[in-house]
């Protein structure tokens, strides 16, 4: 490999660190000086400082309830996977309910998460 091509891929490999980064902390700026100006209410949107001071204060109550809300995702992931591993071969096996079903399943996924999650 010649030496321009390997100092093009590090100056790449740097670029596709710091342009990120650098878009990450403008946006947090952006973000922090709009809540200190009072463009944003706090209640709305925190700014991103309160939002570290908060995670650093409560990191012990953040720490509970996080091990709890993976505990209920991982129940709701199992029996999520059960009910639809347990449909899809009642749905091979019985042509009635593969088509009374299949239309509900097809227009379930055109709906994006986003607006199911809510």
């Amino acid at each position: 490999m010649s030496r321009n091509t390997l100092e093009n891929e590090r100056a790449l490999a740097r670029k596709r660190i710091v342009v990120p980064a650098v878009a990450v902390c403008g946006v947090l700026l952006v973000w922090e000086f709009a809540c200190r100006l009072g463009i944003v209410p706090a209640f709305l949107l925190p700014a991103p400082s309160s939002v570290a001071m908060a995670l650093l204060k409560d990191a012990a109550l953040i720490a509970t309830h996080s091990a709890t809300t993976l505990i209920e995702s991982a129940i709701g992931l199992v029996i999520g996977v059960a009910i639809g591993f347990v449909l899809a071969i009642l749905m091979d096996r019985f042509e009635m309910l593969y088509l009374a079903l299949q239309p509900l399943i097809t227009l379930s996924q055109t709906v994006p998460t986003i607006a199911i999650a809510p």
